[in-house]
């Protein structure tokens, strides 16, 4: 019987200790008051696209300037008419699929940007190397004082953008 009363009597402290933690006295509260503090609301701002004008390339079937082709880059991109038109020219195999595709492309005076979707890496390629070429028309013309930032997105196979300039002289 001993052991029985020594947990009960350290049940019973801790209890009496408990209740005597709130002062014991009749002034305690016997209800927690809280106040709810309703965060403010905030204003969501939608994203907002940059400044500019896009527009869509159009596959063209021909291909102007074929002597100032510059292999040595993943795209070669040209004024066919300056602040108008540009002429976007990427060289590869015959098999479409094989080659990234000039999809869209954006500027805003200073910069532009053309966006490829990524060549089909499961086609079979053909190695009859010829030249893919689109042209984009600005709805606006630009004023265009001298070279422009060119970034090429996906035009390489690992998906990165390429950075060049397009310069300020149309293709002959």
């Amino acid at each position: 019987m001993r052991r029985a009363a020594i947990p009960i009597a350290a049940i019973a402290a801790i209890v009496l200790a408990g209740c005597g933690a709130n002062g014991g006295g009749e002034d305690a509260p016997t209800e927690t008051e809280t106040e709810t503090v309703s965060p403010e609301p905030t204003a969501t701002e939608e994203p907002t696209e940059p400044e500019g004008q896009w527009a869509t390339p159009v596959e063209a079937d021909d291909l102007v300037g074929e002597d100032a082709l510059e292999t040595e880059e993943p795209a070669d991109v040209r004024w066919l008419e300056v602040g108008e038109t540009l002429q976007i020219v990427v060289v590869g195999s015959g098999s479409t699929d094989c080659v990234p595709t000039a999809i869209d492309a954006w500027t805003d005076g200073e910069q532009v940007e053309i966006e490829f979707e990524a060549a089909d890496e499961e086609a079979t390629c053909t190695m009859d190397l010829r030249p893919h070429v689109w042209t984009v028309t600005w709805d606006e013309p630009l004023e265009v004082e001298g070279a422009l930032q060119l970034f090429l997105t996906n035009v390489e196979e690992d998906g990165e953008q390429y950075e060049t300039e397009l310069p300020a002289e149309p293709v002959e």
